[in-house]
């Protein structure tokens, strides 16, 4: 054949003309019409590829297939399966068995055409893809399937949450990909194939034969049917219509509106089998959807009572008529296992689970639907039986009886000594998990019930010397959070009892050696709110006989840092914000009780080992005394008085542990920085003010070494209101000892007058008010203000007091406050402290003569030349009155008038400047200017515009800085005047 190039130009039209001529024939020929735009767009499922097709079909890849026993023995539901396309139709003799299963771990497509498990005498006809109402779950039910497979941490959430609430029914969740085109309601669910996918999605066809099923009557809610019986179909299609003549004498208008009429009808005829045909050509025959969580295997199998499943093992397994009842009377009702008669019954029950695994699955099955686990007592038949369910060597019939009294609400003894028992036949992590809930569970019983708390104990015991069950540390924190009086518990709290039983009981010597620390710091943390964990850490931690467990217990005692709760600042204003911590820091809130008098710390402050007893006192800062109320029956009977042996008063038991305690701690050589706080901790309304009134004693103890005295001062200043009362009940030469031992901690000397406190409270309320403020001890500047501002009259009194330290005190203020040195003050107190009587008048009159000395002292000292200068300045403004903006603006003027010399001749003051006219002062060291208006003399234009009548008060000029004296004075127009000497020098 020659090829021309015309040819081979128009080679690729022809080619192209053909494909489009082949495409429409096949179109004509299959009657199927082009899709649209959006049809063709839309994810259409594909049959499955040949090559698939060709794998070895007893290759089901790494699927798993299970035959749901709860559906088959127990839920009826599967059997009215209802199929829009099929009828199944057994034959004569035999009946349909739908078959639930499940499917697992689809990793890869995997086509499914025959069941792995058969009955025997069966024949397999096809599988049932459930729509997902068929598969919900009835009543309170939930998903058997999910609770067997799944890992410890999803069991964890599905059995033990919050509340322990029942979980809501499963539901099947949607694949990760994109959907794919929704299954048409009407397609057909039976299907002798099926294709599950690792996207958890299931594929099948529309078959056109499935033998033991007849299709069923094509109509609008059965469409498929005329696609797989072309027959109905044709049926549909109207016949080919008769071609009307005209009747005789008919009117032509008639004839023609009939012939319209019939045309007309034929065509709506022809256009509904159109749309019927070109619906049907839409109708997809291949589908893909979420799989459903239960599939059916439908079987026809011969009408009989005994049902025999075969297959890989387990299988085979048979279910005969007296099995099946003993199963179905199990699952409505199971007090037969709960009442005496129940031991026979238990006994043929527990042969079953020692049988065959699929028995002891079917009966931990029936047992969960009659709820047993909610109505057994420990040791019972059905206890029994629950006991060997939960020890099965078969994993799904475990975790069915685990559901079973895992769910039990509220809980009770005996299903929280079986979530133990399923803890003791689990492993890895699944054991943990269930020795963590059987914990739970037990807790949540009648903990306030000795016995229960002593089943509780030998659960605890147990779990924490478990080499394969939850780390040490994890239990205890579980334990203890479980016991915390903040939690509620939904039988009643735990009381002193159970809780003494608790403490004496539990064993935590069973613990590895890595896991002490943890331990420790668990109980250690929940100390000061949990009574058990503060009677652990007495009883078995600082008690114990391991040397070596006793000092790291110690050591991580004094590692610690306390956060002290609101609720236990008596003022909240002065205390310390939280410190900013490391995370590994052990922090507790608030400080540990001491609830027995021979607590084991109290034995450590003797311990033969030297440095373990300095530990002990150490850590006795992190406590507080909380010795538990006396009962009835150890209340000490009231011994009568006699007049040979008068009665003493009884000495509350928590004040002698406080006293002894603290003698205990001043026979030592030093008195441990720890004492500050552990006095400072008490709690007990019976030992505040006996707490406080040690504090006192401590704080003016002139032995203290100096860590120990600073912190007490440093707790002083934190808190001054609450010693203010305790100060005050001393008397004036502890109250200045105190004094000279507070300051004596900070490397300082205490004022002579700070024995003021001892003078009707006045300067012990200003102490108390300037520490709070201050954050700190007087300063020398602040009580000078205090002495000059209490006034003179006011320190007579004090001076001329009998008592000879706050005599001595007042006179040392009364120099102070005129200015007199620290010689001059010594001086005069101890004039004062040598009179024989020191009665007001004779105080005064030495006073007197000794204030004319301070004065000439410092006058003679001050004589010289100064520079005597005016300053006008503007005040900030006189209440009531409008402020002049202008003038507020304007700068100080300084007005030098020359140097003039200060003369002083005996107690008399004069300047150079013989107008201007002075004198001391009489209640304090400073100068009087008598005739201000003299300053108007002085050439300055300044002055000369005040009018004299402002200036006829006298200003006090007093000792200033750098040698100055300065007064002022306000003018009417509101400016300040001031008048200062300066030193010229």
């Amino acid at each position: 054949m020659r090829i021309s190039a015309r040819s081979c130009r128009l080679a690729p039209l022809w080619v192209l003309v053909w494909a489009l001529f082949t495409s429409l024939s096949t179109g004509l020929a299959q009657d199927e019409p082009k899709p649209s735009p959006a049809e063709a767009a839309a994810p259409v499922p594909q049959p499955i590829p040949r090559e698939q097709d060709e794998q070895a079909k007893e290759d089901l890849g790494p699927m798993s297939i299970e035959v749901d026993l709860d559906r088959l023995l127990f839920d009826t539901r599967g059997n009215n399966a209802q199929d829009p396309v099929w009828r199944l139709q057994p034959s004569s003799g035999r009946q349909i068995l739908l078959l639930p299963f499940s499917v697992d771990n689809v990793h890869r497509s995997n086509k499914l055409s025959r069941f792995p498990i058969t009955v025997r005498a069966g024949r397999f006809i096809g599988f049932v893809i459930p729509k997902t109402d068929l598969n919900q779950q009835g009543g309170d039910q939930v998903d058997l399937t999910r609770i067997i497979r799944a890992a410890p941490g999803e069991l964890q959430d599905l059995l033990f949450s919050s509340n322990d609430e029942e979980q809501a029914p499963y539901t099947e969740e949607s694949p990760d990909e994109e959907a794919e085109k929704p299954t048409p309601e009407s397609a057909p669910r039976i299907a002798r194939e099926i294709t599950l996918h690792a996207d958890g999605t299931v594929q099948w066809a529309m078959d056109r034969s499935i033998k033991g099923a007849e299709l069923q009557g094509a109509s609008e809610q059965n469409p498929y049917a005329y696609k797989i019986d072309p027959e109905q179909l044709r049926a549909k299609q109207p016949e080919r219509a008769e071609r009307l003549t005209r009747n005789e004498g008919e009117d032509a208008r008639a004839y023609a509106e009939r012939k319209r009429a019939h045309q007309t009808e034929e065509r709506e005829k022809q256009n509904e089998y159109r749309e019927l045909r070109d619906m049907l050509r839409r109708l997809p025959e291949y589908f893909r959807e979420p799989a459903p969580s239960l599939f059916y295997a439908a079987i026809e199998i011969p009408t009989k009572d005994t049902l025999s499943l075969e297959g890989p093992a387990p299988y085979p397994w048979n279910v005969d008529p007296e099995k099946k009842q003993l199963l179905e009377e199990l699952s409505r009702n199971t007090n037969a296992l709960t009442e005496d008669q129940g031991e026979q019954l238990a006994g043929r029950i527990l042969t079953m689970i020692q049988g065959h695994p699929l028995d002891a699955r079917a009966i931990a099955l029936a047992t969960n639907r009659g709820r047993l686990a909610s109505q057994v007592k420990v040791d019972d038949p059905g206890y029994k039986v629950l006991v060997k369910l939960l020890q099965s060597n078969d994993i799904p019939t475990r975790r069915i009886a685990l559901y079973n009294v895992a769910t039990v609400n509220p809980p009770s003894l005996a299903s929280a000594k079986l979530v133990g028992v399923a803890g003791e036949a689990a492993l890895g992590e699944e054991r943990k998990m269930l020795s963590f809930a059987s914990l739970g569970k037990l807790f949540s019983t009648q903990s306030s019930d000795p016995d229960n708390a002593r089943v509780l104990i030998d659960r605890v015991s147990q779990t924490i010397s478990d080499p394969d069950g939850p780390a040490a540390p994890k239990v205890v924190e579980r334990v203890l959070a479980a016991l915390d009086p903040g939690q509620s518990v939904s039988r009643g709290e735990i009381n002193d009892e159970a809780t003494d039983v608790m403490i004496e009981a539990v064993d935590l010597t069973g613990m590895e050696a890595d896991e002490f620390d943890g331990v420790a710091k668990a109980i250690i943390r929940e100390a000061p709110h949990n009574p058990v964990a503060a009677g652990w850490l007495d009883r078995k931690l600082l008690a114990s006989s391991n040397h070596d467990l006793v000092n790291k217990t110690l050591a991580q005692l004094y590692e610690l840092e306390i956060i002290v709760p609101k609720t236990d600042q008596p003022f909240e204003e002065s205390a310390a914000p939280e410190p900013v911590l490391d995370t590994d820091t052990l922090v507790i809130t608030g400080t540990i009780p001491m609830t027995r008098a021979d607590h084991a710390l109290i034995g450590l402050f003797d311990a033969s080992d030297d440095l373990q007893q300095a530990a002990a006192w150490a850590v006795l800062g992190r406590f507080h005394i909380a010795l538990p109320e006396p009962t009835a029956s150890a209340e000490v009977p009231e011994i009568p008085e006699t007049p040979d042996q008068p009665s003493e008063p009884a000495v509350d038991p928590a004040v002698a542990l406080f006293e002894s305690i603290l003698n205990k701690a001043n026979e030592r050589e030093k008195v441990p920085v720890s004492v500050v706080a552990f006095i400072l901790n008490q709690k007990d309304p019976a030992l505040t003010q006996v707490a406080n009134d040690r504090f006192v004693t401590l704080l003016a103890d002139e032995g203290l070494v100096q860590k120990t005295a600073r912190a007490a001062v440093e707790a002083y200043i934190a808190q001054p209101d609450r010693f203010t009362q305790s100060i005050s009940g001393l008397a004036p030469a502890d109250q200045m000892k105190l004094m000279q031992s507070m300051y004596r901690s900070q490397d300082e000397e205490a004022p002579l007058m700070a024995g003021l406190i001892a003078d009707r409270g006045t300067t012990m309320n200003w102490l108390t008010g300037y520490v709070k403020e201050n954050k700190q001890l007087p300063t020398p500047e602040a009580w000078v203000e205090l002495a000059q501002t209490q006034g003179e009259s006011s320190l007579l009194q004090s001076a001329a007091s009998e008592d000879v330290n706050l005599a001595t005190a007042g006179a040392s203020a009364m120099v102070i406050a005129v200015g007199g040195t620290k010689q001059q003050e010594l001086g005069f107190a101890q004039t004062v402290a040598l009179m024989e009587s020191r009665e007001y008048q004779l105080v005064k009159a030495e006073w007197d003569k000794h204030r004319a000395k301070i004065f000439a002292s410092a006058f003679k000292t001050a004589a010289g030349a100064y520079k005597l200068v005016v300053m006008l300045t503007k005040s900030e403004g006189i209440p009531g009155e409008p402020s002049d903006e202008s003038s507020a603006n304007e700068p100080p003027v300084r007005i030098d008038l020359g140097i003039v010399q200060l003369k002083v001749e005996e107690d008399k003051l004069s300047l150079s400047a013989e107008a201007v006219r002075i004198s001391s002062m009489t209640d304090r060291l400073g100068i009087r200017l008598e005739n201000p208006d003299s300053l108007r003399s002085f050439s300055k234009p300044e002055l000369t515009k005040i009018a004299p009548e402002h200036l006829s008060a006298p200003i006090d000029l007093v000792a200033g800085k750098d040698g100055a004296w300065v007064g002022e004075t306000a003018l009417p127009d509101g400016r300040v005047l001031g008048v200062s000497l300066e030193p010229a020098n």
